[in-house]
């Protein structure tokens, strides 16, 4: 009976750790994608604040060109 109990109990224990070591990993897999994500959001401000920069020197160029 007390072997019974303790082997449940050791299994138990076991499970609880495999359980806690698979939602680390998901935790771990969710934050490397999270940080993917913010790095993409950030390569694409720069990317339209680029593009926003081209357009604004074409508007002005071609108001400047108006008024000669």
């Amino acid at each position: 009976m007390c072997c019974r109990l303790l082997q449940k109990t050791r299994l138990r224990h076991m499970n609880s750790i495999v359980i806690r070591d698979s939602l680390r990993n998901e935790l771990a897999k969710q934050m490397r994608i999270e940080e993917q994500m913010r790095e993409k959001r950030k390569q694409q401000k720069m990317e339209i604040e680029k593009l926003n920069n081209m357009i604004n020197h074409a508007e002005v160029s071609a108001a400047e060109e108006l008024l000669t």
